[in-house]
Parts: C-alpha cells; structure tokens; sequence
C-alpha cells in the first residue's frame, strides 16, 4: 500500500506505508510532470503511471477521487510553477540587459552627478583630491572712489560703511563669476567701515595701524572661514583682513582690505598662513602695484600665489612642506587620514568647546539631528565661522540637508525667517526686529555670552527634545570636551580667539566621541528597521506604516519620541540610502 504526499508544487513522494508524518524519508520524489492519469472504466479504478518507467499505481474507491482533486490541483500548480520560471528567465535577460544600459548611463553622467554633489554640502566634504590648493586669490575692499568720497567730506562722522567690491583678482580670466559675485558680502558681512584718524605729533594711531604685528591677522577679529556657492560647486574661502592708511589732508582714512583664497579643500591653516605671508610681503612693499598686478597687488604676491597654485594636493596621511617665493617662512602641513569633514573637525572643534558648554552641545545637536533651525551669534566673524564649521563634523556619519550659511552678509539677513532648516552665522547681534521674525522653532546659541542657547519659542518647555542616551556621551566627552570650556572673560578664551581656526590634540577624542554616539543612534534605527520587517528604509517619508514598524521596535521614552521625529529627516534617509550603495562613512570604530 503506498502513500502519496505533496511535496512542493512540482514533485510528490511516495512511501510504502504510513510515512508517520516524516515527510523527509519518501521512498521517491517523482516529478508531478513525469505523471500520467488515466481511468479504467472496465474496473472502476484510476491509474496513475509514470511515463519515464513502467511503475504505476491503481486507485479504488474513495481514494481515487481525491487522488484526483490532488493530481489536478498540483498539475496546475506545477504548469504556473513552469510558466514563472520561464517569465523569470526571460526577466532575467532583461535585467541582465538593463544592467548594462544603467552602467552606461552611469558611465556617461558620472559628471553631472559629481557637478550636482559638489554642489551641496556633502560635496564641499567629499571633493575630489585633484587640481590646485587654491582657485583664485580675490582682493574685497571699498572702491577708490568711495575711499576718496569719505576723504573729501570733511563734514562726515568718523566712521563710514560702504558695500564692497572685488578690487582685483588672479586669474584674470576663467574665474566663475558667481563666485565673484559672492565674495565680497563673505568677507565683510557688515559692509566696509572706513575710519578717519585724526593726525597728531606723534602719529601713535597711524603707527599702530601700519605696524600691526602680523600674527594678529590669524586672529578672530581679523581671519575667518567662508563657504561660497559658485555656478557649479561649493568653495572654501579662506578671508584675512589688513588695514592701509590713505592719507589726507588734515587726517587719514583707514581702509579695510580684504584677501580671499578660494579653494576647493578644507585647508584651513594652511590657506590663513599662506595669506598672511602675502599681506606680510605686500606690507613690506608699501603695498606698491605692478604692470601685472595692478595698482593694488605687487608681483611678488602674483609669484606667491603661483607657486602655491603648482603645489600637489596632499593625500591622506601626506604631508606639505614648502616655502613660497620672497617668503623665509618655512610653512608645514599635515594631511591627517579621514575626509574633508575629520579635517575640518581638527581645527574648529577645540573652538566649539571653548565657547559652548557641553549642555548647550547637547541641545544644538539635537536641533541638528532632528533639521531644526539654528542661528548662531558672535562678536567675532573667526570665532562664529569656526563655531558653524566644526558642526559639520559632529554630525557625522549624517551630513546636513538644509541651509548652512556660516557667516550671513548683510543683504541676506532675510533668510533668518525663512521656516526651513538652517545654520545661519550672524556677527554681531540680532536686533529686536529680527529675533521676533524668527520661526517659532528656531534656536539662537549665543557665543558671545558663553555660549547659552535660547530655545525656539515652540515645542515644550525646553523646546529642544533631549539627546536619547546622553548620559554615555557626557561620559565620553568629560574628559576631552569639558575641559576646554573657557567662559568669556578668562585669559584662556582670549588665547582661543587668538588663533580661533588652528588644530588641537583634543580634537581628534571629541571628534571619536561625537561619531560614535551619532553613529550608535543611526545603527539603532536599522536594527530597529530590520525587526520591524522594513525591507526599504529609505522610503520610510512615505510610508506611515514602515515608519510604525521601526518606532514598535525602538525603546520608549525618550528614545521613541527622538527616532519619531528622526525618521522625518532628509538626512536620515539620504544616509541609509548611502549606505545601501556603500559604507564609506568613515566613522569611528
């Protein structure tokens, strides 16, 4: 007596005798399509026989019609088996012929796409390491005749603000006029105040503006870092501010110039000191022009900048020695291993910790994490840009998807109410006009009063939803971050703002400390994502149901309601989907 068992829609075993339900031990699998069904009327029976051999098998009874039922369910069963397997094949081949029209499509627009990304943040972190140190070296100053204006009136207060203008720039041609146009409100946010001084017997005010001592032009009040948006990729400008005297008649008039290296790399050192070599060359030629450089720039700034221009990029872990023409200064560089961000973070994050306490940290992150609105004041454009940079890397493996604008010119403070998310610098303060134009949802970070964050108008009684698991980064950061908190008064914050943009050994911990913990908080939510059963997480905007998948998965408390509002961020999503194509997110360990 033999038993049949279905065992998928193609085959069927068979036993002699009762199997006891281990369906493992058949005697036979037999292929459903090796089978032949016929019935002997003569006999009352059903017989079905295998084709490929003389073995059949004869059915009486009750057993032939559900032998029949089952034989006629599983032959259909088996022809849609074969059907799919057929349309899988030709899929297949359409597919495979697909593939290679996306690898051409990847082929022929690998530019654009690497045009589109250098044009975003992400990009400015992630440039290619070719070409030259630095674009263009551009010169920001009030216009001759503006100079000669204020000059003239005798009847005008001691200060004047004028707009300005590009002066005079190398290359002279090729330069991308976006980045021209950018420039200017960059370097002097505020406009150019042009001052007049009195002339005395002694001349000590005059004196103290041309004799200067250069290491002051490193410092917070006269260096700062810019990022300017060309035509078709986002730039670092490097900006140091001179002053030169104009003389008058009866008083002099203090001019404010400013010198722009552009550059595609975070180089931050390198760039302020090969910019202080040039004033320091140009001070010493009594900022004489040449046929070549014009009324404003001498011929030996142009050989500096040439000679830079020729230098190779440094690759990681590379390191940049070099002396520039006319200049005994030896200048040396490093190129530490990571992206641009971990450079970055290396020479602005001592300074984010000098000036903002570690519970302000906290909150700024998590306005940052969740792409909320952040405005940051200083009274200093080297302190607040290095401030706005080093939240770059602290955000890190995420990269941020809104509006970053480290240092906010003048004629785009309109942005401040724009109910987007941002990271806007302001120099200065706010007037009262502009804090009540804020979104409800903004927060300012005062770096000017030891760095207290005011919080948004809206959104509880903090405003801010606290960091989940803050108490493991307070324990990272409290042997590196805390420390270097200075308040605003001390000596210490006095060396900081001396040399705001500089790297520091303690960079590197806090730097471990922040990726670690934004990167644990990231992997929380796969992991979160795969035991909801989410197979595609980068849809997670659209789909309500994926997102309450991972939040049922996720701890609650303050842990669930930080991963809500996470999960609605474009950051989020577009790292995830980062991740899905690689996992070059250079965190740490």
């Amino acid at each position: 007596k033999a038993r049949f068992v279905v065992l998928d829609p193609t085959r069927l075993g068979w036993f002699d005798g009762d199997p006891l339900g281990d369906w493992s031990k058949a005697k036979q699998t037999i292929p459903v399509r090796d089978l032949a069904m016929d019935r002997d009327d003569e006999h009352g029976t059903l017989v079905v026989s295998e084709v490929s051999t003389t073995r059949c098998w004869t059915f009486s009874g009750d057993d032939q019609d559900l032998w029949l039922r089952t034989f006629s369910r599983v032959r259909r069963a088996a022809a849609q088996v074969t059907a799919t397997r057929a349309r899988n094949a030709t899929m297949n081949l359409r597919v495979a012929a697909l593939t290679r029209s996306v690898r051409v499509l990847r082929r022929d627009t690998a530019l654009e796409m690497e045009r589109r990304l250098s044009h975003s943040l992400g990009g400015a972190m992630f440039p290619r390491r070719v070409g030259a140190l630095a674009d263009a070296l551009v010169v920001v100053g009030p216009t001759p005749a503006d100079v000669a204006a204020v000059a003239a009136d005798g009847s005008a207060s001691p200060s004047t603000v004028v707009s300005p203008q590009v002066l005079w720039h190398h290359p002279t041609k090729g330069l991308d006029e976006t980045v021209l146009a950018n420039v200017p409100g960059f370097a002097f946010p505020s406009g150019v105040q042009l001052r007049r001084l009195p002339r005395t017997q002694s001349l000590s005010a005059q004196h103290a503006v041309s004799f200067s001592p250069l290491e002051s032009l490193e410092g917070s009040s006269h260096a700062h870092i810019a990022l300017v948006t060309g035509q078709d990729e986002l730039l670092f400008a490097a900006v140091v501010i001179t002053e030169v005297l104009q003389p008058g008649r009866t008083d002099d008039t203090v001019v404010p110039r400013a010198y722009v290296l552009v550059s595609r790399f975070p180089f931050f050192s390198v760039l302020l000191k090969v910019l202080v070599s040039m004033v320091a060359r140009e001070r010493m030629g009594g900022f004489k022009g040449s046929e070549e450089g014009g009324h404003l720039i001498g011929r030996e700034v142009v050989d500096m900048l040439r000679a830079f221009r020729r230098l190779d990029v440094p690759r990681d872990q590379a390191s940049l020695s070099f002396a520039l023409p006319h200049e005994p200064r030896q200048v040396e560089f490093s190129c530490a291993p990571g992206s641009e961000a971990t450079l970055m973070g290396r020479e602005t994050l001592a300074t984010l910790a000098s000036c903002c306490p570690l519970p302000s940290l906290e909150r700024v992150l998590s306005t940052l994490l969740l792409e909320g609105q952040l405005v940051l004041v200083a009274d200093s454009a080297g302190v607040l840009t290095a401030v706005a940079l080093a939240l770059v890397p602290a955000l890190r493996p995420f990269v941020w998807q809104g509006a970053f604008v480290p240092i906010l010119p003048q004629h785009m403070r309109d942005a401040l109410s724009c109910p987007v998310p941002f990271v806007l610098g302001v120099v200065g303060a706010l007037s009262d006009e502009e804090r009540s134009e804020l979104p409800a949802t903004a927060a300012v970070l005062d770096l000017t009063a030891g760095g207290v964050l005011v919080p948004p108008r809206e959104g509880g009684a903090d405003g801010v939803l606290p960091l989940p698991g803050a108490d493991e980064l307070r324990s990272a950061l409290a042997q590196c971050y805390v420390p270097l908190y200075t308040a605003a008064d001390s000596p210490e914050r006095a060396r900081v703002m001396a040399q705001p943009i500089s790297p520091r050994p303690e960079a590197d911990d806090i730097l471990t400390a922040l990726g670690r913990y934004v990167a644990h908080l990231r992997d929380t939510v796969v992991t979160a994502a795969t035991l909801g059963g989410v197979a595609d997480i980068t849809a997670i905007l659209d789909d309500a149901a994926a997102r309450d998948a991972i939040l049922a998965n996720v701890e609650e408390g303050e842990y669930r309601s930080f991963v809500a509002r996470l999960l609605e961020t474009q950051h989020f999503v577009q790292l995830v989907a980062g991740d899905a194509d690689n996992d070059d997110d250079d965190r740490p360990a």
